[in-house]
């Protein structure tokens, strides 16, 4: 179990170089990701050893002489876990982290394979999906209402 401290941190450095992503497979599949990339390989192996998911090394090819990028990542259940501890401590991304877990808290269940017409209300959750998709992208854009909000409300 992370201490206060800890989630604290992981929460400024998710806030800083992080991101959260909702994405819809083309199967109506919901899909939560929590990425950090940094590059401090040790930062990296700590998230992994205290919050779980997985660190792993990009070399990046636009540049050769850039260093060695990693990213730790979290998806799903384990993602939704670790939005749920720190997102008391989130300032930037606070709306997406609350989103996020919204949304993955009221998804529903749908198998993989569904043919339409043996689940009548499959095209009302896909679309409900799709929303909650749209809202994140719009909090990610650049320019998105996210961190205007949170200070126009004030931090809590």
């Amino acid at each position: 179990m992370a201490t206060e401290l800890e989630r604290s941190y992981l929460a400024g450095v998710l806030d800083a170089d992080g991101s959260i992503a909702l994405k819809q497979q083309r199967n109506g599949v919901l899909d939560l990701d929590i990425m950090v990339y940094n590059v401090n390989e040790p930062l990296m192996h700590w998230l992994e050893a205290t919050f779980g998911g997985h660190a792993r090394s990009e070399k990046r090819k636009k540049y050769e002489h850039w260093r060695i990028r990693w990213v730790w990542s979290a998806s799903g259940e384990a993602a939704c876990a670790v939005l749920a501890t720190i997102s008391d401590y989130m300032i930037v991304k606070r709306p997406q982290a609350d989103l996020a877990m919204e949304a993955w808290a009221t998804r529903e269940p749908t198998p993989r394979n569904v043919r339409r017409w043996s689940m009548p209300n499959i095209d009302a959750i896909i679309a409900r999906r799709r929303d909650y998709v749209e809202r994140m992208h719009n909090l990610n854009t650049i320019g998105g209402n996210g961190f205007k909000d949170v200070f126009e409300k004030g931090l809590k």
